[in-house]
């Protein structure tokens, strides 16, 4: 019985997935996207970038342990041990730091250029899990049309 109701969420979620992953964009610019810019937008207007130089964080943390475990009664034993995890974590990280500078390139690109085209205006849509992308003087007109229409 269990393992039937997951293979229906599972289901379930495989014929949604594409709706909960991605927003949808709407271009009503005059300007075309690139593959990479779409592919950017579709991340959604809440997606941010890594923090970078986590590695001095990471030193840090490695700082505060030693000082730490200097003042709890552990074996040395129970020290290395410690120490064995934290490097092991450090090192996933360090691993996925190096894949995320990757394709960190062509979404500082894409971003790039987005923000060097002033004749757009990209936005959320009032309604829908959207974003729009609007000629930057169309929204303007839209906007002052509803700021001195009157209720």
């Amino acid at each position: 019985m269990e393992k039937r109701a997951e293979n229906v969420c599972t289901t379930a979620y495989q014929n949604n997935k594409d709706l909960l992953q991605k927003p949808t964009i709407k271009n009503l610019s005059s300007r075309p996207l690139s593959a990479l810019e779409e592919k950017l937008l579709n991340l959604g207007l809440n997606f941010s970038l890594p923090i970078k130089n986590v590695g001095n964080t990471m030193i840090d943390t490695a700082a505060t342990l030693e000082l730490r475990m200097m003042d709890m009664e552990l074996t040395d034993n129970d020290k290395n041990k410690i120490r064995t995890g934290v490097a092991r974590i450090m090192a996933k990280h360090i691993k996925k730091e190096q894949i995320q500078q990757r394709w960190e390139k062509w979404i500082n690109n894409s971003i790039r250029s987005l923000l060097q085209d002033t004749t757009i205006c990209i936005t959320k849509a009032d309604k829908a899990n959207c974003v729009v992308i609007m000629d930057r003087e169309t929204y303007r007109e839209k906007m002052a049309a509803m700021i001195h229409t009157p209720c």
